[in-house]
């Protein structure tokens, strides 16, 4: 299951994260958009998006438990600052 805590995400692997991603205009991102994985500072994992009714969808992959920290974001730019994500 899923949870979301604030920016906190708690999951397991072969799960989904579902994001509502938009730019600073509030429009909804339309390029390729990825989910990147982060731990100690190093990306561990780069998983490609797939947009469905203005929601990118994620899945997560099989990889260790623990705490990562997580991103979204383009080809060329993060979407946002690194948050964290704990891996059950």
């Amino acid at each position: 299951m899923i949870e979301y805590i604030y920016d906190i995400i708690m999951a397991t692997s072969g799960e989904q994260v579902a994001a509502k991603i938009t730019d600073d205009a509030g429009a909804v991102v339309r390029e390729q958009c990825y989910f990147h994985l982060f731990q100690e500072g190093e990306m561990k994992v780069e998983v490609s998006g797939l947009l469905v009714d203005d929601v990118w969808y994620f899945a997560i992959p099989d990889i260790a438990p623990g705490r990562y920290d997580y991103c979204f974001g383009t080809a060329d730019k993060a979407l946002c600052f690194k948050k964290p994500f704990y891996l059950k």
